[in-house]
C-alpha cells in the first residue's frame, strides 16, 4: 500500500528541481551579462556550449562542456571561454571521476546591514558604508578605496540633480545625528565648498583617491564601474529597488529600505550562480573596466577556474550518501557558508541560531548543534521561492519539517533536540543483508525516493533495450535514450549500495515505473532497520546509561549483519605472473559471473591471487627459486567484480599469455556490445557523445592505463569484494527517536527476559534514557507496534479458522479507523480504497500502519486499540537467569532499530601513529592526521583506581604517548625474539607517567 499525505505532496517547483531549472537558464543569463561588453565596442563572434575534445588518460574524468565566449575588437579576439561541469541526474556534477553535489547557499539580498556596517554585496564588487565618528563624513569603499559618499554622489549625478533629488538647499535639521543627517550635511558642505565646480571636477576629485596621474580617466572609470556592476551582475540587479547602486545606498541610509538579516524574507537561494555566473560576470566586468580606453584590447581568463572551484570548495561536496535518507538531506541542504558569503569561522553569532522566519521555509529542528547551529540547515521540500529564488511571504504551516524528520513516527512527542539527533542518526544507518519494513511508519518514507539515486524510475513510457551488470538502457517512445547506472556503488568508509533489477531487455514500462532500486528500498519505500521485540527495562546493569543489551539471535540469524566492500586491487609487474588458484586447471583469479549472479567466496587467510617472479633475462635464475607472493584475504570475501588494465606483461608462458588476451577480448566484447546497442538507436556521433556524457567505461585501456598521470608498469587488476560484519559488543545501533547506544552485552536468546507466551525479547533499553531526554515518541511506537503485532496474530488465527473474509476485513478496517487521527480521515479512506479483495497470509505478514507527522494517534486512541486487539501496555516477564518473575511489569513492544556506521572493529586503531607535537610529545588530534586522544596522568590514575589493567596496559603500549615504548612494543609483537631488556628503560617512560611522578614528588610521596 502507498499513502499520499496531502500535506506533503510535491509541487512542480520544489527543491529537487531548482538546480536543473537554474542550469537550463544559464545561457540566457550569460547572454545578458555579455551585453555591456558589446556596448563597450566588442563584437560577440562566438557564443554557446560546445563539447570538449576527447582526452585520453585516467578513468577518472570530469563530465563537462565548454562555455564559448569569443569577442572581437579592432581585429583582436578576446577568448573568455571556460570549462563548465555538466549537470547529471538533475542535481549532481562529475569532477575528476567523483560525483559531487552543489549545496544550496543561503545568501543575502544585495543590501546587507549588520550592526553599524552596511554593505551592498554583488557578484562582481562590494560597496561598504563607513560612518566616521570624529568627522562629519560618510565614506563608501569601492574598487579597493574609501571615498566620501557625498563626493561620489556629486560626481555621479552632477550638482543640479543632487539639489533636485535631495533638496539639500532647504535641508535644516541640526539636531539630527542619524547617518542620513550626516550625509545631508556632507552634501551641503561639498556644495558650499565647491561653488563653480562642474561635474567633471567632482570626477577628478574621485580620481585622486586612486591615482596621482590621469585623474580624470580614473574618476571616469569609477563612475563607469558603478553602472557596470548592475549591468554585468544580472542576478543581483533583480533585487534592487532603485535604478542605481548609489540611490539604493541612500535609500538604506534614510530608512526607506529596511533590512533585517535574520528574516528569511531578505534571503535567497544560490546554486550555480556562485560557481558559474559569478565567474562570467566578473570576467565581463574586468574586461570592460580594463579595456574601456585601450585601443588594443588584451584580456584572458583561467578556463579551468569554474571546474577548480567545483573540485575544491566548502559548498560543493562529494556524494558520500550511504543511504537514501542522507541523500535526500544533501539534496535539501542549504548553507550560510560559501563564495561571497561566510566561511565556517566568521559566521556572526546571532546567525548561529533559529529565527521565527524559518518556520515553514527551513526546518528549525534539522540543523547541527553547537557552533554550526543555523549555519547548515535543511530546506522544506515545497519551500515557496519566487523566480529569483527569493523566499516569498507564503509560509507552509502544514509542512514545517525536513525530509528525515518527517520519517519519525509520533515526532510531536519528541523533544526537538532529539529529533535533530534522530535525523543525524538515520543518515548514518548502514546496509544490512536484509531489512524489515517498519511496522509503524510515518507515511513519508516513499514520498521523495524517486528523486534519489537509490531508485531508478522511468521518466516516460518506453522499452528496455539493454541490461548488464552495470547499466540499464531504455528507449522512450519519443525515441530518446536514457541510461541508469545499476552497478555496486562503493561509498566512503567501506559502505556500499547494490541494486535489485526488475527488468530485462524487451520489457515495456510506463512513466514512473521502478526499473531498479536499492536494497534500502522496497517499491520506492525506504527500509533501513529491523523490527525488534523490545523491553524497556534495566538488565543487570549492562544497559546503564546508553548501553544496550541484545539477544544472540540478532547475531546468529544475521538480523543485524551488515554488508561492506573492500578494494583488493593490485598490480602485476612485467617480471611476474599469476599462478593458478586451482590445481586442476589454470585459474589465476576468482571466477565471477555477474550476469548469472555467481560469485566466488574466498575464505579468510586464503589467497585471491598468487604472484610469482619469472626470469626476464637469460642469466636471471634467482627469480625461479623465489617463493611466490600470496595475496591473502583478510576476511571471508565475496569477489564481485574485477577488470584488468594491461600495459605490459610477461608473454613467455602460454597459459598466462592466453588468459590475459582472452580476458582483454572478453572486456572488449562487453564494451562493444554496449556501443553496438547505442549505435543501433543513435547515430555514431550521438552515440559517442552519449558515451562521453554518461562517463561510460567503453575502452579496455590496453597499453595506455595510468594512475594519477603515471603509466602503470605491467597490469593493473581492479578487484572489489564484499564481506559481512556480524554485530558485536561495541557496535552502535539506534532508533528513529534519537535514542542510540552501544551494544554492551550479547546474551543467549534463551537467557533474555521471557513473555508469558514463551517469546524472549530481542533487546533491552534503559527507561531512564527516555524520560530524561523527553523522546517519548518511542514509547508510543512501542505500544502501537505491539498492538499491530497482536492484530496480525489475531488475523492469522482467524484465517487458520476459515473465518469469512468480509468479517476479517471489517475487523481490520475498524482497527485503522480507531487509530486514524488525520484531517478528514484521509488515511482510513486511502486504506479502504487499496485494501485487496482477499486477505491472505502474505498480506497480513507484510501489513504495517502509518502515523503521519502531527496527525498521529492520541494516547486515548492507543488505549482503545490496545483493548480492541487484547494487547497490554505492560507484561509479566520471566528472568531465565534468576529463574524468577521480574517484580515489576515491563513495557514490551515492537520498535524499529537500525545499525549505525559506528562499528567497533573499525574504531580499534593505534593511538597517535602519525605526527607528534614537539613540545608536549602528544599526538595531533583527529583520525585524518592519524592522531588520537591525550591519555594523561588523570586517566592513568583512574584506570588504576578502577582496576582496569588491560586498558592501562593498552594506554602504556599501543596507545602510549611515548614513541619509543610504543615502537618497542610493536617491534616485539612483530618479532617475538626481541626482549624487553634490550631497550634502554629510561627512554620508554610515558609522558603521562612522568607527570604523575612529578606530582607525587611535589606532595612528598616517593615515586618508587
Amino acid at each position: 500500500m502507498k499513502f499520499e499525505n496531502p500535506n506533503y505532496k510535491l509541487n512542480d517547483n520544489n527543491i529537487f528541481s531548482i538546480r536543473q531549472i537554474e542550469y537550463e537558464s544559464l545561457l540566457e543569463k550569460i547572454r545578458q551579462i555579455i551585453i555591456p561588453a558589446e556596448e563597450a565596442g566588442f563584437e560577440l563572434i562566438e557564443f554557446g556550449f560546445k563539447e570538449p575534445k576527447t582526452v585520453s588518460g585516467e578513468l577518472a574524468k570530469t563530465i563537462k562542456k565548454i562555455l564559448v565566449i569569443k569577442l572581437s575588437k579592432n581585429n583582436h579576439i578576446i577568448d573568455l571561454s571556460m570549462h563548465v561541469p555538466k549537470l547529471i541526474d538533475d542535481n549532481y556534477v562529475m569532477i575528476n571521476g567523483r560525483k559531487k553535489i552543489p549545496f544550496f547557499q543561503l545568501y543575502d539580498i544585495p543590501i546587507v546591514s549588520r550592526g553599524k556596517t552596511t554593505k551592498l554585496r554583488t557578484n562582481v564588487a562590494t560597496l561598504m558604508l563607513f560612518e566616521n565618528k570624529n568627522e562629519p563624513f560618510v565614506d563608501v569603499s569601492i574598487l579597493g578605496k574609501k571615498v566620501p559618499l557625498a563626493l561620489l554622489l556629486f560626481a555621479y549625478f552632477g550638482i543640479e540633480t543632487i539639489i533636485e533629488k535631495y533638496n539639500i538647499l532647504e535641508y535644516k535639521n541640526d539636531d539630527d545625528n542619524s547617518l542620513y543627517a550626516k550625509l545631508m550635511k556632507d552634501l551641503i558642505l561639498y556644495y558650499e565648498e565647491s561653488k563653480g565646480y562642474v561635474q567633471d571636477d567632482f570626477i577628478k576629485e574621485i580620481g585622486r583617491f586612486y591615482s596621482k596621474i590621469d585623474i580624470k580617466a580614473k574618476g571616469d572609470a569609477v563612475i563607469y564601474a558603478l553602472d557596470l556592476i548592475l549591468k554585468t551582475d544580472v542576478i543581483s540587479s533583480n533585487f534592487f529597488i532603485k535604478p542605481t547602486i548609489l540611490e539604493e545606498l541612500v535609500s538604506v541610509i534614510n530608512g526607506e529600505i529596511k533590512y533585517n538579516d535574520l528574516d528569511l524574507v531578505n534571503k535567497r537561494i544560490r546554486c550555480f550562480e556562485y560557481v558559474i555566473l559569478t565567474k562570467v560576470s566578473k570576467a565581463i566586468f574586468d574586461l570592460c573596466i580594463s579595456n574601456s580606453t585601450a585601443r588594443q584590447p588584451k584580456f584572458n581568463v583561467n578556463s579551468q577556474a569554474i571546474i577548480n572551484d567545483c573540485n575544491v570548495s566548502d559548498i560543493v561536496q562529494f556524494d558520500f550518501a550511504i543511504n537514501p535518507i542522507q541523500e535526500l538531506t544533501n539534496l535539501s541542504r542549504v548553507s550560510l557558508v560559501g563564495p561571497g558569503g561566510f566561511n565556517k569561522q566568521n559566521v556572526p553569532q546571532h546567525l548561529r541560531d533559529i529565527d521565527d522566519s524559518m518556520f515553514g521555509r527551513i526546518c528549525s529542528v534539522d540543523t547541527p548543534d553547537r557552533d554550526n547551529c543555523g549555519v547548515l540547515q535543511s530546506l522544506i521540500p515545497n519551500t515557496k521561492l519566487d523566480s529569483n529564488l527569493r523566499f516569498t511571504d507564503e509560509i507552509l504551516d502544514k509542512q514545517p519539517i525536513s525530509i528525515p524528520v518527517s520519517m519519525v513516527p509520533f515526532l510531536e512527542h519528541d523533544d526537538q533536540t532529539r529529533l535533530q539527533m534522530s535525523s543525524s542518526q538515520m543518515r548514518q544507518s548502514i546496509m544490512l543483508k536484509s531489512f524489515d519494513k517498519p511496522i509503524v511508519q510515518s507515511g513519508c518514507e516513499s514520498l521523495y525516493t524517486k528523486n534519489t539515486q537509490f531508485v531508478k524510475s522511468a521518466k516516460k513510457d518506453g522499452e528496455v533495450i539493454f541490461v548488464n551488470n552495470k547499466y540499464i538502457i531504455v528507449q522512450y517512445y519519443d525515441k530518446t535514450i536514457d541510461l541508469f547506472n545499476i552497478e555496486y556503488r562503493k561509498i566512503y568508509t567501506d559502505n556500499l549500495d547494490f541494486m535489485k533489477i526488475y527488468v530485462r531487455p524487451g520489457d515495456k514500462f510506463k512513466q514512473g515505473d521502478i526499473l531498479a532500486e536499492s536494497n534500502y528500498c522496497q517499491n520506492g519505500h525506504i527500509n533501513f532497520g529491523r523490527n525488534l521485540l523490545t523491553a524497556v527495562m534495566i538488565y543487570y546493569g549492562y544497559n546503564y546509561e546508553d548501553g544496550i543489551v541484545i539477544s544472540d539471535r540478532l547475531v546468529e540469524e544475521d538480523i543485524f549483519t551488515s554488508l561492506h566492500y573492500m578494494d583488493i586491487s593490485f598490480t602485476i609487474p612485467p617480471n611476474r605472473v599469476l599462478l593458478s588458484l586451482d590445481q586442476n586447471k589454470y585459474k589465476p583469479l576468482p571466477e565471477v559471473d555477474q550476469i548469472e549472479s555467481k560469485f566466488e567466496t574466498i575464505i579468510k587467510n586464503n589467497p585471491y591471487a598468487i604472484l610469482k617472479d619469472v626470469p626476464v633475462t637469460a642469466t636471471d635464475f634467482k627469480s625461479i627459486f623465489e617463493e611466490p607472493e600470496k595475496l591473502l584475504a583478510k576476511k571471508n570475501l565475496i569477489v564481485t567484480d574485477y577488470k584488468i588494465y594491461a600495459n605490459d606483461w610477461y608473454d613467455n608462458i602460454p597459459e598466462y599469455k592466453d588468459w590475459i588476451e582472452s580476458r582483454i577480448e572478453d572486456q572488449k566484447e562487453k564494451e562493444n556490445e554496449l556501443k553496438k546497442i547505442l549505435t543501433s538507436h543513435l547515430s555514431k556521433d550521438e552515440a559517442n557523445q552519449y558515451i562521453k556524457d554518461n562517463n561510460l567505461d567503453i575502452t579496455s585501456h590496453v597499453g595506455k592505463y595510468k594512475i594519477k598521470g603515471e603509466k602503470v608498469n605491467g597490469i593493473h587488476v581492479e578487484m572489489y569484494a564484499l564481506y559481512t560484519r556480524k554485530i558485536k559488543v561495541g557496535d552502535k545501533i539506534g532508533n528513529r527517536h534519537g535514542n542510540k547506544g552501544v551494544i554492551s552485552r550479547i546474551v543467549p536468546h534463551n537467557k533474555m527476559p521471557q513473555l508469558e507466551d514463551g517469546r524472549h525479547v530481542d533487546i533491552c533499553i534503559n527507561p531512564l534514557g527516555i524520560i530524561s531526554r523527553m523522546n517519548v515518541g518511542q514509547i508510543f511506537e512501542l505500544h502501537i507496534g505491539m498492538a499491530v503485532d497482536k492484530l496480525k496474530s489475531n488475523i492469522l488465527q482467524m484465517l487458520s479458522e476459515n473465518i469469512p473474509n468480509d468479517v476479517i476485513k471489517t475487523y481490520l478496517i475498524e482497527f485503522i479507523k480507531i487509530i486514524d487521527n488525520t484531517e478528514n480521515n484521509w488515511y482510513s479512506e486511502q486504506f479502504i480504497n487499496q485494501l485487496p479483495n482477499i486477505l491472505d497470509e502474505k498480506f497480513i505478514n507484510n501489513f504495517s500502519i502509518i502515523q503521519p507527522p502531527f496527525e498521529s494517534s492520541s494516547l486515548e486512541m492507543i488505549k482503545r486499540v490496545k483493548n480492541y486487539v487484547d494487547s497490554k501496555f505492560q507484561y509479566k516477564l520471566y528472568d531465565p537467569i534468576a529463574k524468577v518473575e521480574i517484580l515489576n511489569h515491563i513495557s514490551v513492544g515492537k520498535m524499529y532499530f537500525f545499525r549505525m556506521v559506528h562499528i567497533a572493529e573499525s574504531k580499534l586503531a593505534a593511538r597517535g601513529i602519525g605526527t607528534y607535537q614537539r613540545k608536549t610529545m602528544q599526538p595531533l588530534a583527529g583520525r585524518k592526521q592519524k592522531g588520537g586522544q591525550r591519555l594523561g596522568e588523570m586517566e592513568n590514575a583512574c584506570l588504576i583506581a578502577h582496576d582496569s589493567p588491560i586498558n592501562l596496559f593498552e594506554f602504556l603500549t599501543t596507545k602510549s604517548d611515548c614513541i619509543d615504548l610504543k615502537n618497542d612494543y610493536i617491534r616485539r609483537v612483530i618479532d617475538s625474539s626481541i626482549e624487553i631488556d634490550s631497550v634502554d628503560r629510561n627512554d620508554i617512560i610515558p609522558e603521562s607517567v612522568k607527570i604523575l611522578n612529578s606530582y607525587l614528588t611535589v606532595i612528598g610521596i616517593d615515586k618508587d
